[in-house]
């Protein structure tokens, strides 16, 4: 492989396993202080299981391309059992991402995590969630194409 090939490979698994990790943590911290942030603004923050199957999704997502990397320059394995995990697994967070961009819209990362409450409704939450959207379709599609390139042959 090119040393520029194995750069964007590695950085793109990188930045979406840390993304994912990071959203993770953001996740857990809202949760563990859901009490607290009832006690003094009144606002219930809810688990959302399709949330954190999504963040789930995504870190394996991160891995899968970082493995299917390390094994292609290391035992000149292609990698193309993890390059399948990792498009399966983006485009389930993708798929997941689109189904509920159509049931509730823009605003769907506040209303899975605050329900109809008015904070639910926060610009900067239909704003996170159209970025987290944008980012897992950039990814989805680089994974697809890491893909079809190995499936093609091409092992520079």
């Amino acid at each position: 492989m090119k040393a520029w090939k194995v750069f964007i490979y590695l950085f793109t698994g990188e930045s979406e396993f840390f993304v994912a990790t990071i959203l993770l943590v953001t996740f857990g911290t809202v949760l563990a202080t859901s009490q607290s942030l009832n006690q003094l603004f009144g606002m219930y923050v809810h688990f959302s299981r399709m949330v954190f199957a999504m963040l789930i999704a995504m870190a394996i997502g991160g891995i899968a391309i970082q493995i299917s990397t390390v094994k292609r320059l290391t035992d000149d394995y292609v990698g193309y059992v993890f390059s399948v995990i990792s498009v399966v697994s983006n485009m389930i967070l993708l798929f997941l991402e689109i189904f509920e961009m159509l049931v509730y819209g823009a605003s769907w990362l506040g209303i899975e995590l605050f329900g109809n409450q008015q904070i639910s409704y926060n610009s900067f939450l239909s704003t996170l969630g159209l970025v987290i959207f944008g980012f897992s379709a950039l990814v989805t599609a680089f994974s697809v194409l890491d893909l079809l390139n190995i499936s093609f042959g091409d092992r520079e």
